[in-house]
């Protein structure tokens, strides 16, 4: 059975836009699913190696059940200030990159006649939308600390409106 494409854009009331959402992730969802399943490793990695440094870090710092902690060594602490640092523009970027995935993959849909996603397409929309993408988070970042500083309510107001 062949589903007719689903018609994005239209003015709905709020009923209307919750059947339209779950009637497209019923069309689309194993496609959208498979192609960010390519991101879990990143998590898995990342969890892996994270919990493999930290465990080492705390139990080796620990002299044992009812023995004070010991002082850590700075390169030691500077050490899991790096792994978290790095740890976090990874799952940043993965997550970034399956949110940019899911806005190709719809804007595909909505261009495509039949409502077929051709997966390569939407990669290299990805690979293409990236850095402009990125540019665009820190500037939106930016106004956000902005209006922070101005005072909190700006900050949120801006925050929201820019998402």
């Amino acid at each position: 059975m062949i589903n007719e494409k689903i018609e994005l854009f239209q003015n709905r009331s709020f009923g209307e836009r919750i059947n339209v959402v779950f009637a497209f992730i019923t069309q689309n969802g194993k496609p959208l699913a498979k192609n960010l399943a390519y991101l879990v490793p990143v998590y898995l990695i990342v969890a892996i190696l994270m919990g493999t440094y930290l465990g080492s870090f705390y139990t080796g710092n620990m002299s044992g059940y009812g023995m004070p902690y010991s002082t850590p060594d700075i390169s030691t602490t500077g050490g899991i200030f790096l792994v978290v640092f790095i740890s976090m523009i990874l799952i940043y970027a993965a997550s970034f990159i399956g949110a940019l995935y899911v806005i190709a993959y719809v804007s595909e849909y909505q261009e495509s006649e039949l409502g077929q996603i051709d997966n390569s397409r939407v990669w290299s929309r990805v690979k293409r939308s990236f850095w402009g993408s990125i540019g665009g988070g820190i500037l939106v970042g930016i106004a956000v600390v902005i209006g922070l500083m101005l005072c909190v309510i700006p900050g949120i107001w801006v925050a929201v409106s820019l998402m």
